[in-house]
């Protein structure tokens, strides 16, 4: 959509990624939950925090990069 668009533009948006991996129960319908918990499922956040890490390192190190 344009709003989104301009939204990136004035920002200066240098990346967007998803990181799987957290889940809370409102994250699901009642029924969802149900069989979320009895297939085991487990709510919390288990995300890779290293690949968070790295990802944020590497638009820290473009940033620092496109300033000289």
């Amino acid at each position: 959509p344009d709003a989104i668009q301009k939204l990136r533009t004035l920002a200066e948006v240098r990346d967007h990624r998803f990181f799987a991996g957290s889940i809370a129960p409102g994250d699901w319908p009642g029924v969802g939950r149900v069989v979320f918990g009895l297939m085991g499922g487990r709510y919390g956040d288990a995300r890779d925090w290293r690949d968070v890490d790295a990802w944020a390192e590497g638009i820290g190190r473009d940033i620092t990069q496109s300033r000289r």
